[in-house]
């Protein structure tokens, strides 16, 4: 009996392995595991303080709604971005990347651009790789182009 029960159960083990189906979704366990952690704000952040916060929050919809999943989180997510000021251009550009894309958050990005045709991390800062890639694919999303 013992010896049964053991074939049966290595044979569910190897039906589960070599099936897809039955395997564990890492989409479907992502998104639940976001969902677990967002914040009561709508907000992701390791704590209240933590500087990441709107790059992981406008990365996070960006995310879920490429996946078109947890509309509910997404929705509580985009009211807590709106609430945010933001001086940066990576931040101003990664709002707009989650669909913040107002005419004066365009502008504002344009405005930020530098004379030399890149972005720093802010009106007149040095030109850098990661704020210049962010603005151009905030721009490139709305069909904007920087004279907005």
């Amino acid at each position: 009996m013992l010896r049964t029960r053991t074939y049966l159960f290595l044979g569910l083990v190897a039906l589960c392995m070599c099936n897809p189906a039955y395997a564990d979704d890492p989409i479907a366990s992502g998104v639940s595991w976001l969902e677990s952690v967002q914040n009561g704000d709508g907000s992701w952040r390791p704590t209240p303080d933590d500087g990441t916060c709107l790059t992981q929050t406008a990365t996070a919809i960006v995310a879920l709604e490429e996946l078109g999943m947890a509309q509910g989180a997404v929705a509580s997510a985009k009211t807590w971005l709106e609430g945010q000021e933001v001086s940066a251009t990576e931040h101003l550009a990664r709002k707009i990347l989650a669909g913040g894309e107002s005419s004066a958050e365009l502008l504002a990005l344009a405005a930020y651009r530098n004379a030399g045709a890149g972005w720093g991390t802010a009106i007149d800062y040095v030109n850098n790789a990661l704020d210049s890639a962010t603005a151009l694919a905030a721009l490139t999303k709305t069909g904007s182009d920087d004279s907005a």
